[in-house]
């Protein structure tokens, strides 16, 4: 089973039925979902653990009426609204990360969780689970600039922050941008927030939003990069950049129906599950009300009206006629000869077509459309009537399929075509480089994945995942599909073929060398696609999720002859996948030398990702 779209190198993800069969394989079902979202069905989970920052007992949730903008952070600690933490962050300038004391930076207020491994969000304020707010030094935030608050979860959980720490979240930011704005050069450079998460409330988050920034700046927030999309799509983009790099996560079956609204239309002919997939993430991109997901109706900061499961807006519409039947615009003229014409290509029923036949149902029809044109909100009950929910799907099938092939199976792509009612092909470079159309684009392609991993799991099923450090799609895919191949195979006396197969699999269409094991060697060390390095490199990188190749040469073989593996660490062990898989002995008497290879290549031509 393929994740997501057609992708050029989507990842064959399936946890291996003879691994999980066979409890002599040494294969383990915790593989790893890496930064895109890639994961693996697996019949349990590993463990994890909590996640949270130090290992206090509960405290009472902070008293966020106490903050005062005047006090200093040591005043609030010696008054006890917030505590000092057993964690500490250096303030010396040495040891802070060079963004947080470069005095050209912009101030700015970051909010993360406890768990992101970015060594420039080292935390100076932590929201604890329970509300209660700690200092890991005593800074003064006007000087500090770069202020961190780091918001502590459980390991993969991607719900929205509890009651307490919202209120305390909220509150403790809005004392640092007050307290900030006490230094006027800082009040007129105009205090930044950085909250990529959408864990912030929108009032707290609007004190933040200067009229000169824009969504494309170099320096703006994730909060204002997203100010084009309603709330709803919002919330769907902040879910999905929860899987920070480095966490981990276990879903069910619920927890990834969740995402995605009520379908009431069954499978229509022609449609497969990778358009059921991209169709479902565009669906949990628009975020439609889940009660009643094929008559919702909103209207976009920009006044585009979207409509349905979907959020087809007039633009997206009209493509989809014009597409069909070659008529550019919709009038009460021609409305009843479009609907014969796609009743007669299958698009819509008979019954529907012939409702056009009345003067005043086609109308209807048309002054709805023509109103979305001019943004006016149509409602429920004419949807109902104009749009119902049998057309929604059908027309969501059809534009998937155009604009799929027009995006070259990105489903990134894809979904923001539909989003913005337009060919992927003709979205304009500064549409695909604005960050928060790329966020956009990430969370659909992830949502996809999601969707596809659940067609078969069963209630009890759990997909377990690893959010890779480096966010590289391509090290997951060579790493999944090095142990699938071995584990298909599952013989010894094939190394060579094996690991070139499953990196062929993979994506990765050059030859990796020819002859044994260790005679590959010499086509590794020519090829740019990799570092060679020492033992001590190849463990970090596996650690940090890399792909990793050992060639080995057999002890005292006269001829040079050896063996050759993918490598990957996996629970605290190094496990090697070639015609089989076992756990990486680098002491195994058996060999005499080895050589290790990094591979650095085009991860992104690899991926088929934007």
């Amino acid at each position: 089973m393929t994740v997501g779209d057609a992708n050029g190198g989507d990842a064959t993800l399936a946890a291996p039925a003879q691994a999980q069969d066979n409890p002599g394989s040494t294969y383990e079902a915790s593989t790893r979902l890496y930064n895109d979202a890639v994961g693996i069905r697996t019949a349990s989970s590993f463990p994890i653990g909590d996640g949270t920052v130090g290992a206090m007992a509960p405290q009472q949730p902070m008293d966020t009426q106490a903050l005062d903008k005047n006090k200093s952070i040591s005043q609030l600690m010696r008054e006890g609204v917030i505590r000092r933490s057993e964690i500490s962050n250096p303030t010396d300038a040495a040891a802070v990360p060079a963004q947080a004391t470069d005095a050209a930076v912009d101030p700015r207020v970051t909010v993360t969780y406890a768990d992101n491994t970015d060594p420039s969000k080292l935390a100076d304020i932590i929201v604890r689970k329970d509300g209660t707010v700690e200092a890991t030094s005593d800074f003064d935030p006007a000087q500090k600039k770069n202020v961190v608050v780091q918001v502590e979860r459980s390991a993969g959980d991607l719900s929205d922050v509890t009651g307490a720490q919202k209120a305390s979240l909220d509150s403790m930011v809005t004392y640092l941008n007050d307290r900030m704005n006490l230094d006027p050069s800082l009040k007129a450079q105009g205090v930044k927030l950085d909250d990529q998460y959408g864990l912030l409330s929108d009032n707290v988050v609007k004190k933040f939003v200067g009229a000169n920034e824009t969504p494309d700046s170099p320096q703006a927030t994730a909060a204002e990069a997203r100010r084009d999309f309603s709330p709803e799509t919002q919330n769907a983009m902040s879910r999905m950049s929860r899987m920070t790099p480095g966490s981990s996560g276990s879903m069910s079956r619920s927890d990834i129906d969740n995402n995605f609204a009520p379908r009431d239309v069954p499978t229509l002919k022609g449609e497969t599950d990778t358009v059921i997939d991209t169709k479902n993430a565009i669906s949990a991109m628009f975020n439609p009300d889940k009660a009643a997901p094929y008559e919702t109706v909103r209207q976009r900061a920009n006044g585009d009206v979207a409509v349905g499961r979907y959020g087809a807006n007039f633009l997206a519409l009209s493509a989809w006629f014009k597409s069909l039947t070659g008529v550019d615009e919709i009038n009460e003229g021609n409305v009843g000869g479009v609907m014969d014409k796609l009743s007669q290509k299958g698009k819509i029923s008979k019954e529907f077509a012939a409702k056009f036949k009345d003067k005043d149902f086609a109308k209807g029809f048309v002054k709805m459309l023509d109103g979305m044109k001019h943004g006016e909100k149509p409602t429920a009950e004419q949807l109902k009537m104009y749009f119902p929910k049998d057309m929604q799907e059908q027309v969501a099938m059809d534009l998937v399929n155009q604009f799929s092939k027009a995006a070259n199976g990105d489903v990134g792509k894809t979904a923001l075509g539909f989003h913005l009612g337009k060919s992927p092909d003709t979205l304009t470079e500064a549409e695909l480089n604005d960050r928060g159309n790329k966020e956009f684009m990430q969370a659909a392609d992830r949502l996809a994945k999601l969707a596809n991993k659940s067609h078969n799991m069963g209630e009890n099923d759990r997909l377990d995942w690893t959010v890779n450090k480096d966010g590289s799609m391509f090290d997951a895919k060579v790493l999944q599909s090095a142990q699938r191949k071995a584990n298909q195979m599952d013989r010894t006396g094939l190394c060579a073929t094996g690991v070139q197969l499953a990196w062929s699999d993979a994506g990765y269409k050059k030859l990796l060398g020819t002859g044994d094991g260790w005679e590959m060697r010499h086509a590794l060390s020519r090829n740019s696609d990799f570092q060679m390095t020492n033992w001590e490199g190849a463990q970090a990188a596996a650690k940090a999720g890399n792909a990793v190749i050992v060639t080995r040469q057999w002890a005292g073989s006269p001829n040079g002859a050896g063996h050759v593996a993918t490598l990957s660490y996996q629970n605290g062990r190094m496990m090697e996948a070639s015609d089989h898989i076992t756990t990486f002995n680098k002491n195994n008497q058996r060999y005499g030398k080895d050589l290790f290879f990094v591979y650095v290549g085009d991860k992104k031509n690899n991926t088929g990702m934007a």
